[in-house]
């Protein structure tokens, strides 16, 4: 949580910093980097998920010698990944300047920049990150977030310093790049020293390269449909609309993605727990834990929707202007877009402990393929508002359904998937209801500005879990939900 709020906060001074030294365009110019080497991110395949799938057996085992051949095939993969991404990303240097609608900035070179941004990303293939593995899969990432907390204070003051008093975007850029390099360093230090036992060396079994081979691709699908759904709409909006409107859209999703940040802490944390219990629990017992998971995550989620919806508007009129909001129907789809992604995240959660990637190979590819055609097509007439449809279309119809019939057909086979679809659609239904009602009394007040803000943050905080939790009583695993959490809760006082 910690690591979350740090990665928000100083994120958020860096980004208001940019916008009023230099303007929106090269906070778009900063997006449009960010969303190509995301693609070019592609080539890392998903092995990185399937190799911590694969040591989760052996650690629990004490399996030294299998932990110590899969991290030996990691680093040897990874080497070749980076070396990858950096002979495709130098390929597109000649066609940088067809991903942008207009003319960039004047004052910067987009080739030099487009090399910084490479550079930094391509150093961590080559700089110990497989080793972080070692510690995901023994349920110690917090060590990392740790670790990118420290270092993230540091970065992140040193960037202002570079915007605020130097005034030079290139001197922002070129901060990332020592910051990596320690980064993967003390990582790589902290392994060495709590696991001394895990080295390089080794050769697997060809049945556990086989069955990594499988998870691979199907985990490459899963990639392509989160660069396609997360990052093609960057590329789409500075293509066809421009840098500037990039920048205001990219300003409320690194709001959605900031809070999205903070769920997902909760998912990454529980990942390697649910996968032990898949392995070493009943089927009954993990569905029962299941849904009174998608009931806690829910109600997290809903709230965090309905406090976007109704604080987004004014929130970023008070931070940089009117002139830089989207329009009330773009904002809306956006909190859509949020709440049924959420929606399928903790079936997301039990089918990657389950390892179900290959099972749902095709699923991702279908979505993909079906979000660019809808991109396209919508971004002409509807513009910004177009790329958030065909995300949420995607993600409604074919990743809600499709990605849980996975679920139920693979390994919760004794359940219907019917009765978690009705769950899905009520926790939906509940989202747009308590959203509608929240900003109904929100606007029984006739504010402007900051206080509207505080009104709105207030009734947020007051009404609307209330709301939440008063319907959300009706579902059966209430009362099991409820008792985790509160035991949850005792025990996380406890360690403290």
């Amino acid at each position: 949580m910690l690591n979350r709020i740090v990665m928000l906060l100083l994120p958020f001074l860096t980004r208001t910093a940019i916008i009023y030294t230099f303007g929106a365009e090269y906070l778009g110019l900063n997006s449009l980097f960010a969303a190509i080497l995301n693609v070019l991110a592609l080539a890392e395949l998903g092995v990185g998920s399937a190799m911590v799938f694969s040591m989760y057996k052996p650690m629990a085992e004490g399996d030294d010698d299998t932990v110590c051949a899969l991290l030996n095939l990691y680093r040897k993969i990874y080497r070749i990944i980076g070396s990858v991404i950096l002979i495709v990303g130098l390929s597109l240097l000649p066609f940088l300047d067809k991903l942008i609608k207009g003319n960039p900035p004047d004052a910067v070179n987009i080739y030099i920049l487009y090399l910084i941004f490479l550079s930094n990303t391509v150093i961590s293939y080559f700089l110990f990150a497989y080793k972080t593995s070692i510690l995901t899969a023994a349920q110690h990432s917090y060590i990392l977030s740790n670790i990118s907390s420290v270092l993230s204070v540091i970065s992140e003051l040193t960037k202002l310093l570079m915007i605020v008093v130097f005034k030079d975007f290139y001197l922002y850029c070129l901060v990332g790049i020592p910051f990596t390099v320690i980064n993967n360093l003390v990582a790589n230090h902290v392994v060495n020293k709590n696991y001394p036992q895990y080295k390089c060396f080794g050769v697997l079994d060809k049945e556990i390269i086989t069955d990594i081979k499988k998870r691979v691709a199907g985990l490459f699908m899963y990639k392509i449909c989160y660069v396609f759904r997360d990052t093609f709409g960057s590329l789409v909006v500075s293509a066809f609309i421009g840098l500037a409107v990039l920048g205001e859209y990219n300003n409320y999703m690194y709001i959605y993605t900031s809070i999205a940040g903070f769920l997902n802490i909760i998912r990454g944390s529980m990942q390697a727990s649910v996968g032990n219990s898949m392995v070493t629990e009943s089927e009954d017992k993990n569905h029962s834990d299941f849904r009174q998971f998608h009931w806690i995550y829910m109600f997290m989620a809903t709230w965090c929707t309905v406090c976007m919806f109704v604080l987004f508007q004014p929130f970023i009129k008070v931070w940089i202007g009117g002139e830089y909001q989207l329009d009330f129907l773009t904002m809306t789809s956006i909190c859509i877009l949020f709440l049924v992604g959420n929606n399928g995240d903790m079936c997301m959660t039990y089918r990657q402990a389950a390892g179900l990637w290959w099972q749902d190979k095709f699923r991702p590819l279908v979505e993909s393929v079906v979000n660019v055609i809808l991109c396209l097509v919508l971004v002409k007439p509807m513009g910004v508002l177009g790329v958030v449809l065909s995300s949420t279309i995607c993600m409604f119809f074919i990743n809600s359904v499709w990605a849980a019939w996975t679920l139920y057909r693979y390994y919760f086979k004794t359940f219907k998937l019917l009765n978690y679809l009705k769950r899905w659609l009520f926790y939906f239904v509940v989202g747009l209801v308590v959203m509608a009602i929240t900003a109904l009394v929100c606007q029984l007040v006739s504010l402007d500005g900051v206080p509207r803000l505080i009104f709105n943050g207030a009734v947020c905080i007051v009404i609307s879990p209330l709301l939440i939790f008063a319907i959300y009583r009706l579902m059966p695993e209430s009362r099991s939900a409820i008792a985790f959490f509160r035991k949850a809760i005792k025990l996380g006082f406890k360690a403290k």
